[in-house]
């Protein structure tokens, strides 16, 4: 497992079964490293580097940055996938960009820049074929969702929220697609949309102000985090799909951001 520790320039790498320390991937000073993606075939992994403007890839037989590798995208870049041997990379400039870079994972080249709503900062595959991009747009103002299909790098659809999303919180988007939806953190609730018809099933499904969003795709269970104050001990509660409470909880360590359910 690799825990990206933001404002720290380094990457923690722990055995997944006991949550110990196995090894530390340290960054230049500055470079900000924000998220990861995998790309197996090549036993690598892309990180988005918000500070520098750019990709870097890490060797994963050796927990290194391989440095000559590093990839300039856009401005700020935060959320970060790979799927059907890309890697979409969200240029937020923290809510003044609109654009996702595309890399192609085995030559580590961008091969195409695609123009979103005004600033994105989540990428998440949607098993469907597409990537879904949660643009936050600018303080205020009401975000949105597009849709980009991975096969031509084009934007297919785009969904009004008609909300106001979070910048630069934890993870807002989670996909559930084993059961067809996906669950994006709004104006102080969780949306629930479909990701085959791309349309909001429920505004809101849940009523809350919360950090970061997970689901759990064997039981559908939506995972909620609360960070409070930022200064204390954090909580995840747990909601059924439906958005009913089920009376389950637990407290974490302060700012809870990702989850990860381990198979």
């Amino acid at each position: 497992a690799y825990m990206v520790i933001n404002n720290s320039d380094k990457i923690e790498v722990m055995d997944a079964s006991t949550a110990l320390s196995v090894g530390t991937v340290y960054f230049p000073s500055g470079t900000g490293p924000y998220r990861i993606a995998f790309y197996i075939p090549s036993n690598i992994a892309y990180v988005s580097d918000l500070l520098t403007n750019s990709v870097s890839v890490i060797n994963l037989a050796t927990n290194s940055v391989i440095t000559l590798d590093t990839i300039r995208v856009g401005a700020n870049p935060y959320g970060i996938a790979c799927v059907s041997g890309q890697v979409l990379v969200a240029n937020s400039g923290y809510g003044s960009g609109n654009t996702v870079s595309v890399i192609d994972a085995s030559t580590r080249k961008v091969v195409k820049t695609v123009t979103v709503g005004e600033g994105p900062t989540e990428v998440e595959p949607d098993g469907n074929g597409n990537v879904w991009v949660v643009c936050a747009g600018q303080p205020g103002t009401n975000g949105s969702i597009y849709v980009i299909r991975t096969s031509d790098d084009t934007v297919i659809d785009s969904i009004a929220t008609g909300m106001q999303i979070p910048s630069f919180t934890g993870h807002s988007l989670a996909m559930d697609t084993q059961n067809g939806y996906a669950y994006l953190i709004a104006d102080s609730s969780v949306v629930k949309l479909d990701l085959k018809e791309r349309t909001i099933v429920t505004k809101n499904l849940i009523s809350g102000n919360f950090y970061s969003i997970a689901v759990d795709e064997s039981t559908g269970d939506v995972y909620v985090t609360d960070a409070k104050d930022y200064k204390t001990d954090g909580e995840v509660y747990i909601y059924s799909s439906s958005g009913q409470y089920t009376n389950r909880s637990f407290t974490t360590g302060i700012n809870p951001d990702g989850i990860v359910f381990v198979r």
